[in-house]
């Protein structure tokens, strides 16, 4: 199973982002390829919707992507739960200097209590990650 993260799904539907035709490509191989399901959470469904709604004021992109995220059939989501929403907020205080958002904690922590090792991310953040050894097993994916 592969995780995918915010700013895949923003520039795969966003054509004016900088990583829209690489976006379309990973996703277009990982759906095809053999790392199993696609997932992401609703934290992750938040951030698109978000930014999307911010950064192009274009309702119709938006409801675009939260209906490919939740309809399309390709895509599991995760719904943060306790236990990985207090794991998340331990991390971040335990580790204030690591590049991660909170929604990027609960990422990790989602990953790793569901043994998922794929993300397709291109937020480098990320890679600091192998520094510790609970997360040291999850692999960030730009490209395939």
């Amino acid at each position: 199973m592969f995780f995918i993260d915010s700013g895949v799904f923003i520039g795969l539907h966003n054509r004016r982002d900088d990583h829209h035709v690489q976006a379309k490509e990973l996703v277009e191989k990982a759906f095809a390829g053999s790392m199993g399901g696609a997932c992401t959470s609703d934290y992750v469904l938040d951030e698109v919707a978000t930014y999307l709604r911010m950064r192009t004021s274009d309702p119709c992109l938006v409801a675009e992507a939260i209906d490919f995220i939740q309809n399309s059939g390709k895509i599991n989501l995760l719904h943060i739960d306790r236990s990985v929403f207090a794991s998340a907020k331990m991390c971040m205080e335990k580790y204030p200097s690591m590049p991660l958002s909170f929604t990027d904690w609960t990422i990790a922590n989602l990953l790793e209590s569901r043994e998922i090792e794929y993300l397709l991310s291109f937020d480098s953040g990320f890679d600091s990650l192998r520094t510790i050894k609970k997360f040291s097993r999850l692999k960030r994916i730009e490209k395939i």
